[in-house]
This record gives C-alpha cells, structure tokens and sequence, in this order.
C-alpha cells in the first residue's frame, strides 16, 4: 500500500507513489545532444504562467498513489498552456484513473469500505513516459516522442532542459523533513535536509529555474528544490533520476530558440529507433 500523510489538525491528505527506476527501458541522455555552439539559459525561466490552470490540480494525489500520473498531466498542461496561450489541457478524474489503472495496474472496484485499495500500488516513472510515447495520455492523442535522462548535478543541463523542453520529471525519496511538517502552500523551499525516506518515493514536476533551485509543481502546489537538493537526493546513488520529456511541439519551439546548438536529427533518429 501506498503512504500517505494526513495533517492532524486540517485533515489535508498527501499521497506518494513513486516506485523505484526498473533498468528495463533504454535510457538516452541529455548530454549526448548538447552541442558546443549551443549558448547557456538565461539567468531565469518559468513556464507557469500560461499552464497555472494545470499546475494547480492535485490530480487525485490526495487519495492515490498516483503522483508519476499528476507529473505527466502537470506536464501536458505545460506544454499545451503556451502552445494555447493559457489554455491547458485539463485531464479529469476518471482519464486520471484509466491512465494509473494502465500504467500502475489500479483497479479501482477493488476499493474496501475503509478507502483502502490493495491495487494502489503507484508506479515508475520510466514505464509511465513510454506508455505516454507509444498510446498517449488521452485517447491515445497527445503522445511525446520520448524523453532523455538529465544529469542531476549540472545546473546548466538541468536549466537547458527547462528552457528548451519546458520541462523536468524528478524522481526520489524525499527526507523525512520536507513532509514533517508537510507543506501545505505554495512558497516551500526544499533544500538538502538529511537522508531520503525509501517509504517517500515521489515524482514531481519542474517548470521553472533561477539561480537557487528548479521551480515545481506538486501536490497542487508549487515551490522550489534547490540544485544542491536535487544533486543529492535524485543521484542513482540515492534511487533518484531526472528526465525531460520531449513533445514534437516542444522540438518546434527549442529548435527556434537553439537552432545549432543541440544534434536535432540524431535525437528524432535515436527515438524512432527504441520505438521501432
């Protein structure tokens, strides 16, 4: 089962779900396509503007475990907020449920009197991006045509993924003292605070940058995880990883922004091969 917190005095619900990274899928790396010419970030970037609709949705996180499915629907709502200026997609409950019960395995009719459920399992994060490249996230529509692991102690990488993509997909175990007391606004500030709990295996979503940390979304919330966090606690080392998915949409946009800085055919080659 699932962890999940519950504040005793307003009764608010967090839920986890992350399960750890499974070494089945092939992993293609950020820096393998960077190229020389390509110039650093700005100082700051955030994409929240336009996809705030998105990021503000808790997705059923309160009661499942289903926080890799919250990331990708914060994620699409990044992408389709500023391809639609402002006008993100929005996933609903039940497409919520459909996609935990096809990637996790949640059968929702297995649901106890008590709210318990012995299928509410979460999922990880690399099984849910390769379903999300190969049947979409709704109706088999919106597919990405995949993702790339970003290193999670360079800065620059972590800020070009964000600048060019719009996006992060963290994966790790958060310390205990990040959750106790757990945040219950936007505005918290995560920074290096003791070992990881394996029981807090969360994914979260990363939409902005500065020179303190990665702006994210969570929990209907949104916050700030500083890079020496992120160093830290999403290592392999310590269970962690750190992707950014990539949608055709996406590849428009950063090609325009850095048209010979980053190896653009070799990526679409290196996708269409892992999906053939």
């Amino acid at each position: 089962m699932i962890k999940q917190l519950v504040h005793p005095e307003t009764g608010s619900r967090l839920s986890f779900g992350r399960n750890k990274p499974k070494a089945r899928y092939p992993r293609l790396s950020l820096k393998a396509y960077l190229a020389k010419a390509l110039p650093n970030p700005p100082p700051l970037w955030n994409w929240q503007r336009l996809a705030k609709n998105s990021l503000s949705q808790m997705y059923l996180n309160d009661s499942l475990g289903d926080c890799v499915i919250a990331a990708t629907g914060h994620a699409e709502g990044v992408f389709t907020g500023n391809a639609n200026n402002g006008n993100p997609i929005i996933l609903t409950n039940d497409q919520i449920i459909s996609l935990y019960s096809a990637i996790g395995g949640y059968d929702p009719s297995k649901t106890q009197p008590d709210g318990s459920n012995p299928t509410d399992n979460g999922c990880d994060i690399q099984t849910a991006l390769s379903y999300w490249g190969t049947k979409g996230l709704i109706s088999g529509q919106h597919e990405i045509q995949g993702y790339l692991a970003v290193n999670p102690s360079d800065m620059i990488e972590l800020q070009l993924a964000i600048f060019l993509f719009e996006n992060l997909i963290f994966g790790l175990e958060l310390p205990d003292n990040w959750i106790s007391p757990f945040p219950e606004f936007s505005g918290f500030v995560w920074d290096v605070a003791g070992s990881g709990d394996p029981n807090n295996g969360h994914c979260i979503l990363g939409f902005g940058f500065n020179h303190l940390g990665i702006n994210v979304s969570t929990w209907a919330m949104e916050g700030l995880m500083t890079y020496a966090a992120i160093s830290k606690y999403c290592s392999d080392v310590n269970q962690g990883e750190v992707f950014t998915v990539i949608s055709q949409d996406s590849i428009n946009k950063a090609i325009a922004r850095a048209p010979n800085g980053f190896n653009w055919n070799q990526l679409l080659r290196d996708f269409n091969s892992i999906q053939a």
